[in-house]
């Protein structure tokens, strides 16, 4: 094969033709990807949280505000590319996430880490944090926020509907400031859903859904390092 590039290559060179380009290679996808709907009303955006798997196919679990479709995301070297379809949404009990399939293992390849402040944290499991411990939101390009873990199972309204079986903390966080995932330490906590209000109006609490039901209801494992 490597013969055979090299005649090709030689062959365009003679005679002027366009040399053969090899494939790009795969970029990782994982917490802090931005995924969007082109189709959807102005590219409408959520961020994935963790990457899962069945054992099988990888998966990504994002936030609520994607809703349907096919989801993409942009490469680094420009333009974007399919991800995959969304194959289960907010479902009582369980709402405010997207568990989007990675279809697409050409020009993605998921990852067990989470990028925070540009950092990496790698993933190694997702031991729950008791009520009183310490909790963080992890974003991708700026510090995380940290706050303490102070309520479970409670039920909030944001803009999309009521979530049950999610987890209060004492972050400042709106529903515009979603981040990525909250973390303690290298331990998923869960997907971020914001605070109250869209400006973080009432101070020191946000909320998010506990990873652990998601993954013993879904028969998933996340992606770890």
């Amino acid at each position: 094969m490597r013969r055979l590039f090299t005649i090709l290559a030689s062959l365009a060179f003679l005679f002027g033709l366009p040399a053969v380009a090899s494939a790009a290679a795969a970029e990782p996808l994982g917490s802090g990807s931005v995924l969007f709907d082109p189709a959807a009303p102005a590219n409408r955006q959520c961020t994935a949280a963790f990457a899962v798997t069945d054992g099988k196919d990888n998966f990504l679990l994002a936030g609520p505000a994607c809703t349907s479709g096919t989801l993409y995301s942009t490469r680094s070297g420009g333009g974007f590319a399919v991800v995959g379809p969304i194959v289960s949404k907010s479902i009582v009990s369980y709402n405010g996430w997207a568990l989007v399939q990675v279809t697409n293992t050409t020009d993605w390849e998921v990852v067990p880490w989470v990028i925070s402040n540009g950092d990496k944290v790698v993933i190694t499991g997702s031991k729950e944090t008791p009520v009183g411990g310490k909790v963080c939101i992890a974003r991708p390009k700026v510090a995380p926020q940290c706050g303490s873990v102070d309520a479970t199972n409670q039920t909030a309204t944001f803009p999309w509907g009521t979530g049950t079986g999610l987890t209060r903390t004492g972050i400042c966080v709106g529903t515009t400031d979603l981040g990525s995932a909250y973390l303690t330490d290298d331990q998923a906590q869960g997907i971020p859903l914001g605070g109250p209000s869209n400006f973080c109006t009432t101070p020191g609490t946000s909320y998010f859904v506990p990873i652990n039901p998601i993954l013993d209801k879904f028969g998933l494992k996340l992606v770890t390092g």
